[in-house]
């Protein structure tokens, strides 16, 4: 077995040795994974990053050959490719959150939208109903009243009052039914997105 000679190895590096090549990638692929994995925590991420450093050694042999200290050398290398990648996972992850926040706003924004069309859809049905009926309607559903209460304020039986509710809910569903398939729709989409 041969003894390191560094100073041999990177002058047969200048002048394109793979077999000296071979013997820095022994010596400092152990350091400059151990860093990166420390410092990027992710197995993956460590091994591109040496395989990054070593293409960029390979491409730079002559500037390396010169070089004091090649550990040191080399370790800067790897420091400024690990830094590159930290910086380009944290731009990623504030455009991921960026995104999901943008995704959520406009699902929001949409589903409101969705909800005031519906209601205004509703209102233009419940003005169309007879008056009587859009009183009774109204007073149930927007007033809250029992229908007990509804019968003594309009002076009607609570019978007649279970009527026109009837009717009025049968009259604004086949009002509203071509615009509810619709709707349910755009609000299942909006709910794949939140």
């Amino acid at each position: 077995m041969h003894s390191y000679d560094e100073k041999r190895v990177l002058e047969l590096l200048a002048l394109g040795s793979e077999e000296a090549f071979v013997q820095l990638y022994d010596r400092y692929r152990p350091f400059i994974y151990n860093v990166s994995l420390k410092l990027i925590r992710d197995q993956e991420q460590a091994k591109e990053i040496l395989q990054e450093v070593f293409m960029d050694l390979w491409r730079r042999r002559e500037v390396v050959s010169q070089a004091a200290n090649v550990k040191a050398y080399v370790y800067g290398m790897a420091r400024n490719i690990i830094f590159d990648h930290l910086k380009a996972q944290m731009k990623m992850e504030v455009a991921k959150r960026e995104f999901a926040f943008q995704i959520r706003h406009e699902n929001t924004t949409e589903k409101a939208l969705i909800e005031k069309q519906y209601e205004e859809l509703l209102n233009e049905a419940v003005e169309r109903l007879p008056p009587q009926q859009q009183r009774v309607f109204r007073m149930a559903k927007i007033d809250g009243l029992s229908h007990e209460n509804i019968a003594i304020k309009l002076s009607i039986s609570r019978l007649t009052v279970k009527k026109h509710m009837r009717e009025d809910l049968l009259t604004l569903r086949s009002r509203l039914q071509r615009y509810l398939a619709s709707l349910t729709f755009l609000m299942a989409i909006v709910r794949l997105f939140e």
